[in-house]
């Protein structure tokens, strides 16, 4: 701190030996050591303010930097556009197809779409059907014969037959 050699010291040692005196001396070599005391106190409470100046300044730039940081990051990362095409995307996937109708034209028959739940829900199994119990059946009649009547013949196919009659 002090450029004093060993020769200085010896100097000074000897001056305060003859000036103050070795009655009193012990006295003043107390007083000057308190008073150094005193300043080595204040040097490293003045160092250890320094230091932590030192360490809130470099903080307050960490967190400058760091928020700084944080905008860039926030304004490379844009979520509303990602969110807009992920509900365009919504939307488009909701939207029902728009039905023509012709009121002049018949509607269409079922026949022709598939069933959406054929693949999904099994038909129902179908009821056995019922034994059907017939009644003894009577005994048919006989039918009666009747005479066959001729059936009149006209003209013109009595010539075809040869008139006979």
């Amino acid at each position: 701190m002090f450029d004093i050699g060993w020769s200085e010291l010896l100097v000074i040692g000897v001056v305060a030996i003859i000036a103050i005196g070795p009655k009193d001396l012990p006295l003043a070599l107390k007083t000057v050591g308190q008073w150094v005391a005193k300043a080595r106190t204040l040097a490293r409470e003045f160092q250890g303010s320094l230091d932590e100046m030192i360490r809130e300044a470099e903080t307050a730039s960490g967190v400058d930097k760091m928020k700084q940081e944080i905008k860039d990051a926030a304004s490379s990362l844009d979520v509303t556009k990602d969110l807009e095409a992920t509900k365009a995307e919504m939307e488009k996937a909701l939207e029902m197809p728009s039905i023509e109708v012709d009121p002049l034209s018949p509607p269409p028959t079922d026949a022709a779409k598939p069933d959406p739940l054929a693949a999904v829900v099994p038909p129902p199994p179908e009821p056995a059907p019922e034994p059907v119990i017939e009644a003894p059946a009577a005994a048919p009649k006989p039918e009666e014969k009747k005479p066959a009547e001729a059936a009149p013949v006209s003209a013109p196919a009595k010539a075809a037959s040869g008139g006979q009659g």
